[in-house]
């Protein structure tokens, strides 16, 4: 498996869910390979699945990350490679996908339109791929629409373990005398990283009107992000107190929000499927949210509210939040609905099973992809390196790709050149040396690293320095944002 950290989020919760299914339920030896400088705060979870975990920024340079993996496939003899949300994984594939290797698979959480988002990464590197998984039937068809093989593309869901996900295990009167929620009061639940995609501005818009329109609720939000500030100002500005922010929380305090919860909230902008909803749904929790991605596919109308994102979704999400909490009967249909729906469809074997099934069909194929030859795996001089590092510079900056956003990222940079003190930040926050290490790509390109960065690297999630790993506003470059926001 080669993965980019080992985090906290959905993502890396399917990683550790699949990594157990394959080992206990499907024999299998599972070694992962993080690709990305990170905090890796589960690398604890993942070490007590495997013995096998290996975190190539503390191992070796970035050049060399090609030939550590390589090497681990000839001691391994790995039947196949995983990519899961690694860019440089794609990256590396020419130089992986060598004869007589393993065969090589992605799986893909969500569509993003962005093109250096996995899905167009994934369908740029489809020649040395023998099998793409998504997680919805949603994300296959706009793949299919953006040119993918439809042969090579199949659907595995999430899923979720409706064992472990089980109300009827939690006391839910201990669990509310420990969050403070009363007796009889209702508990809306807001469970995700607080970032621009989940929308906790829309949550906090929402259950304002509906605060002011009389009812009583206390709503648990778990998770933390560049939107915590925000919201902790929202909160103290209409002294908020049926807002409770609980920072990050583990996945059996998740469990405890979710037994007490009459209603799970989330309005993301965009999604593939939440994990936290099979979450929810498993705890017998109605679902409003967000009709986006592949989420129809799991919320059916007998199990929750979905609405479309757009100028109303304000008032549609009120609206319907409002008619949850007043009607008792109608959250506990749901919410029995709901967990009957993932007993039945969206359990964890079936997820195994289903991935187990895939990895043989691409291994089956394996053989009609066209492997690199060794001498293609060697970079060409460029004796007119720093010409064409000009070029690509120029380039970057004339493309009209994002061209009124990379006009105001550079305003901000030209005020923190034209100050002492902010280009001190600045050389705290930005290490050249660093981004280039982490970034082979750029570095054979010889673009200005900074001139990258603050124009297109933020938005491809590239870190400027191993310490600096924040969101911006509005779109804006978060480093940029964060220096001049003293002013």
């Amino acid at each position: 498996m080669l993965a980019p950290h080992l985090e906290m989020g959905g993502a890396d919760k399917f990683n550790l869910d699949l990594i157990a299914c394959l080992q206990r339920d499907h024999e299998y030896e599972v070694s992962v390979v993080t690709t990305r400088s990170s905090p890796h705060r589960w690398r604890e979870q993942f070490e007590r699945l495997t013995p096998d975990v290996f975190l190539l920024h503390e191992l070796v340079p970035v050049e060399g990350y090609s030939r550590f993996i390589l090497n681990l496939m000839d001691t391994k003899k790995p039947d196949t490679v995983l990519i899961t949300n690694s860019r440089i994984a794609y990256r590396l594939l020419p130089s992986l996908r060598t004869a007589r290797g393993p065969s090589f698979v992605d799986y893909l959480h969500m569509e993003d339109s962005d093109a250096e988002g996995f899905p167009r990464l994934s369908l740029r590197y489809a020649a040395y791929l023998d099998c793409t998984i998504v997680s919805s039937e949603h994300l296959k068809r706009r793949l299919i629409e953006a040119g993918g093989d439809a042969n090579r593309i199949q659907v595995a869901t999430t899923n979720i373990n409706p064992e472990l996900w089980d109300r009827s295990h939690c006391d839910l009167a201990s669990i509310r005398a420990k969050y403070g929620v009363r007796e009889g009061v209702p508990v809306i639940a807001f469970v995700a990283r607080l970032c621009r995609q989940k929308q906790p501005d829309v949550m906090a818009t929402v259950l304002k009107k509906i605060r002011d329109g009389g009812l009583a609720f206390v709503c648990l939000v778990a998770g933390e992000g560049d939107y915590q500030g925000w919201l902790e100002k929202f909160i103290a500005k209409h002294r908020f107190d049926q807002i409770k922010l609980l920072g990050a929380v583990p996945s059996e305090q998740v469990r405890e929000l979710l037994a007490i919860s009459d209603v799970y909230f989330m309005p993301s902008e965009n999604e593939g499927i939440a994990l936290t909803l099979f979450e929810a749904m498993s705890m017998g929790v109605p679902v409003l949210a967000a009709d986006v991605g592949g989420q129809a596919e799991l919320v059916s109308a007998d199990c929750g509210i979905l609405i479309q994102p757009g100028p109303s979704q304000v008032e549609e999400y009120a609206n319907a939040l409002q008619r949850l909490l007043a009607d008792h009967e109608l959250r506990a249909r749901m919410g029995a609905r709901s967990r009957e729906r993932i007993r039945d469809h969206f359990t964890l074997d079936k997820m195994g099973k289903r991935m187990t099934e895939l990895f043989g069909c691409a291994a089956s194929t394996s053989s009609l992809i066209p492997r690199a030859a060794p001498q293609d795996l060697v970079p060409a001089e460029e004796p007119h390196r720093r010409w064409r590092g000009l070029m690509n510079t120029a380039g970057l900056l004339l493309s009209p790709r994002n061209f009124g956003l990379k006009l105001r990222n550079l305003r901000l940079l030209g005020r923190i050149l034209l100050s002492r003190e902010k280009r001190l930040q600045l050389a705290g926050y930005f290490n050249p040396r660093y981004y280039l290490s982490h970034n082979p790509d750029l570095k054979a390109s010889g673009v200005a690293p900074l001139i990258h960065y603050v124009v297109q690297g933020y938005r491809e999630d590239r870190l400027p320095s191993p310490h600096f790993d924040a969101a911006g506003r509005g779109g804006i470059n978060p480093m940029l944002w964060r220096i001049n926001q003293r002013d």
